[in-house]
């Protein structure tokens, strides 16, 4: 793999080290880059790219970024950051998270949940219901897609594969249940700065309303049949939450 590393990207390798399913490669110059699976196509990367809020994706010496890698595509990016920071807005582009978030919904209630976990399951799959009843009923006309993160996590929010076209709201919501339940910054400044500046508030409340926090917690179970200590301390900050969210529709959804 080294060699072709080097002939397709130009760069001069000194170590490779395999860790958690990505390799990371150190060159002569100490620039580290990572090469990992990808599921994005050529279009999806070269926006990526020119947004300038991810890991630079390094390209082929043919000019494309996708690399077969043992069958598999993959791609290599440098750790260091772009700096366009262009906000292009993307037309013809429709993400309907109400049916999104019922097939997410409906697959958790086929899986097989442990006892301690069903305690609580039914409480986010209820806020869930809320967050698509809500969804459904708002006017989705005037919403303006953009290169957005999947997740806010501090661990994975530079990866290019962390992206997606979405809608603009999706960055503040998931940067506000991040935020909530991870730090300990104060959130009423960023919430009211999006009023301000015109951002759909009652977009961003029905995914506030979705526990992205808890499901992705539960699927990583699913997956890797390993309990996380995180969902104790979300459950134990759950009321807080709620009274979040009652201060946020007293203060942004009322008065709309």
């Amino acid at each position: 793999m080294k060699s072709i590393i080097e002939y397709e990207y130009g760069i001069d390798i000194v170590d490779i080290k395999k860790q958690n399913n990505k390799d990371y490669i150190k060159d002569n110059s100490n620039n580290i880059f990572i090469l990992e699976k990808t599921m994005k196509s050529e279009y999806e990367l070269n926006y990526i790219n020119e947004s300038g809020l991810f890991y630079v994706i390094t390209k082929r010496k043919n000019g494309n970024y996708i690399i077969e890698i043992n069958g598999e595509p993959h791609i290599l990016y440098k750790l260091e950051k772009g700096f366009n920071n262009r906000k292009r807005y993307f037309d013809g582009i429709q993400r309907d998270w109400g049916k999104l978030w019922s097939s997410k919904i409906d697959k958790l209630r086929k899986e097989l949940i442990t006892d301690n976990l069903n305690e609580y399951i039914d409480y986010y799959i209820g806020l869930a219901e809320n967050a698509i009843l809500i969804w459904n009923k708002l006017d989705k006309s005037n919403l303006k897609y953009k290169i957005c993160r999947i997740r806010m996590d501090d661990k994975i929010i530079n990866n290019p594969n962390n992206a997606m076209i979405d809608i603009e709201e999706r960055d503040l919501a998931e940067y506000i249940k991040y935020t909530f339940f991870n730090k300990k910054e104060e959130l009423n400044e960023i919430t009211e700065k999006a009023y301000q500046q015109g951002y759909d508030m009652k977009i961003i409340y029905s995914r506030l309303l979705f526990a992205t926090y808890y499901f992705d917690l539960i699927e990583d179970y699913l997956i890797n049949k390993k309990t996380s200590h995180n969902i104790n301390r979300i459950i134990k900050k759950q009321r807080e939450y709620e009274e979040y969210l009652n201060e946020y529709i007293d203060k942004y959804i009322k008065k709309t």
